[in-house]
């Protein structure tokens, strides 16, 4: 368990979307204040649903202490599709020799975040300058759980462990999910320019290889699900 577990936080230090919620966050007025609001919302809102889905999980399938391994490889399949497509969609876009279109952004740089570029006008406005509902509606919009999410949620749940071990686990893969804001923010009172400087670098960078961070995460997941699954035939 605690091998993918850290395997899967480890992924989750590269997404892609909380790196750059992470850069856009550090541009705002207050920016300690912002993230720290951001990661405590999504830290806890990803620990509770966590445990909802181990729960759940549990409910489901009642003694049985185990996913089925043939839905475990299905799982895989369906992952490895996803990231073979991203990987071959940029390789395309490489081959023909045009620049994927950047993604559209408002004057605040937030309409690539997801259902927040849905918002009404008037909710848009009132969540910007210093406003602490920024963070939290941002912390919302990106509390879907991913590939790795899963896999990690998986393993978790075919350890079977005990209350404690299993909320130790969600806790620690849940610092490296959010580790793109709590780095910045333990970071930036000692020094504020090169934490900007270091975390701007970093999401332009994201930002130009999204898609294979998309598939290496995609990929690592599915070969969790994968292993998980031949296990448990």
């Amino acid at each position: 368990m605690w091998s993918t577990v850290l395997l899967m936080g480890l992924v989750g230090t590269i997404d892609p979307l909380r790196v750059g919620v992470a850069a856009f966050l550090l541009l705002r007025p207050r920016p300690a204040r912002q993230l720290a609001v951001y990661f405590a919302v999504g830290f806890t809102l990803n620990i509770v649903l966590g445990e909802a889905v181990l729960a759940g999980g549990r409910a489901v399938l009642g003694t049985q202490r185990t996913i089925p391994g043939q839905a475990e490889i299905v799982v895989a399949g369906i992952l490895f599709t996803v990231g073979l497509i991203a990987a071959l969609s940029g390789r395309l876009a490489a081959v023909v020799g045009k620049s994927p279109e950047p993604a559209s952004e408002d004057v605040d740089g937030l309409a690539p975040v997801p259902l927040f570029a849905r918002l009404p006008d008037r909710i848009q406005k009132a969540l910007q300058g210093e406003s602490v509902w920024l963070p939290v509606t941002l912390a919302l919009c990106t509390a879907l759980p991913g590939a790795h999410y899963l896999a990690a949620m998986a393993s978790i749940f075919a350890a079977d462990a005990a209350a404690g071990p299993r909320l130790a686990a969600l806790i620690v893969f849940n610092l490296g999910e959010f580790s793109a804001a709590l780095i910045p923010l333990a970071c930036l009172r000692v020094a504020p320019d090169a934490t900007r400087a270091f975390v701007d670098r970093v999401n332009r960078w994201v930002k130009i290889h999204h898609r294979l961070m998309l598939t290496l995460i995609m990929w690592t997941a599915a070969a969790v699900f994968l292993a998980m699954g031949i296990r448990h035939l």
